[in-house]
C-alpha cells in the first residue's frame, strides 16, 4: 500500500447550496468542509482548518508501516 497522493483540491456547490472545500485522494478517500456563504477570508480559513483536522484523523490516510 502506498501513501495517498492528492488528486484534486477544489470548491464544489454540487450537493448543497453552500460552497464546500473538497479534497480527492488517490486512495478513493474524499474529504469536504463547508465554507460560509460569503466565502470571506475568515470563512475559508476556518474551512481549511476543518479540512486539515478531517484529513489528520482519517486512519486511511496514514502512511503504511515500513
Amino acid at each position: 500500500m502506498s501513501i495517498p497522493k492528492l488528486e484534486r483540491l477544489f470548491i464544489s456547490e454540487a450537493i448543497t447550496d453552500r460552497p464546500e472545500l473538497r479534497v480527492d485522494w488517490s486512495n478513493d478517500h474524499h474529504h469536504a468542509a463547508m465554507i460560509g456563504r460569503d466565502m470571506t477570508v475568515r470563512e475559508v480559513a476556518k474551512a481549511l482548518r476543518v479540512m486539515a483536522d478531517l484529513i489528520e484523523r482519517d486512519p486511511g490516510m496514514e502512511a503504511p508501516n515500513a
